[in-house]
């Protein structure tokens, strides 16, 4: 059976062939096709630009907070990083392996000139060479001196038989040109060793990382302890490590670094130490995922440790 198309002519002879119904269904499935190989390939091509965009999201945001916390270790006071594991608990997500790190920021660093140094009397004052950046007036400050040991966390400050590789001290605000800044101890110090290169450190106190969940964490303000505090529970509940030895829960000493991280069976921060021949490595190694995208990020920062 045949469609035919007639045009108003002459003479019956003068019409035009037209499509038959056959070819009229070929087009339509033959353009059907297409078209559905065309709507395909326009969703995939969506698809695949919003996962890109998705992966290079996730990916800014942990380049950025990657090297928020490299520029932070590279000014840690020499062998003051430690690293720990948060606790696994029943409501603890993603542990595995080392999840916090630990470090001491350096403010300045200056050259002394006349501190007590075992065995020499302790003293609550002593002189240094003018702080590069310009520390004048600093106060709630650590003073630091040959740093060889992580032990600088265990010190309390306090007591007549305070010796210790770091004080707590202030900066006094009376430069009169001369080039030498004041400083002033809580109590009488002495520090345990001499500096080859007479090297002395200004630092504010203790800050941590530390990855929760899915998110990391940021936490400063929290003052020392001889064995790494550690994060609150996920519900908010006293860590693992028991009262009084639990990083704080709220901002501002607490402050949220960046989410949608899903480090299990990953660990995040990880230590090669010194030795002769080399400095000491920290690797950070955070995984991003977000609605199935994943990035995983590795990083190494060398640290200065000489002290």
């Amino acid at each position: 059976m045949q469609a035919r198309i007639r045009f108003p002519g002459k003479g019956m002879g003068n019409c035009s062939k037209g499509f038959s119904l056959i070819e009229i269904v070929v087009v339509i499935v033959v353009m059907s096709i297409i078209s559905i190989g065309i709507v395909q390939y326009i969703i995939n091509s969506a698809a695949g630009y919003a996962r890109t965009a998705n992966r290079s999201e996730l990916s800014a945001a942990g380049r950025v907070v990657i090297d928020r916390i490299s520029m932070e270790l590279h000014n840690a006071l020499p062998n003051s990083v430690r690293i720990g594991a948060v606790h696994p608990t029943d409501n603890a997500i993603g542990f595995a392996g080392d999840q916090c790190i630990e470090f001491m920021p350096i403010l300045a660093a200056t050259t002394y000139i006349d501190p007590a140094i075992r065995p020499q009397p302790r003293t609550a004052t002593f002189t240094v060479v003018d702080f590069v950046p310009d520390q004048d007036g600093a106060s709630g400050k650590y003073i630091s001196i040959y740093p060889r040991t992580s032990n600088i966390y265990n010190q309390t400050f306090v007591g007549p038989n305070t010796q210790a590789d770091i004080a707590e001290a202030s900066v006094a605000d009376a430069d009169t040109g001369d080039g030498i800044n004041e400083i002033t101890t809580t109590t009488n110090h002495r520090f345990r060793t001499s500096s080859p290169s007479m090297r002395a450190f200004l630092t504010d106190p203790p800050v941590s990382y530390c990855v929760q969940g899915d998110r990391l964490y940021k936490y400063s303000d929290y003052g020392f302890s001889s064995t790494q505090m550690k994060p609150l529970n996920l519900d908010g509940s006293t860590c693992a490590a028991g009262p009084g030895m639990c990083l704080p829960g709220t901002t501002p000493n607490r402050v949220l670094m960046t989410s949608f991280l899903d480090n299990a069976g990953i660990t995040a921060f990880d230590q090669l130490n010194a030795n002769r021949r080399r400095n000491s490595v920290v690797q950070i190694e955070l995984n991003f995922n977000q609605d199935g995208d994943e990035v995983l990020l590795n990083h190494e920062v060398l640290l200065h440790s000489a002290p």
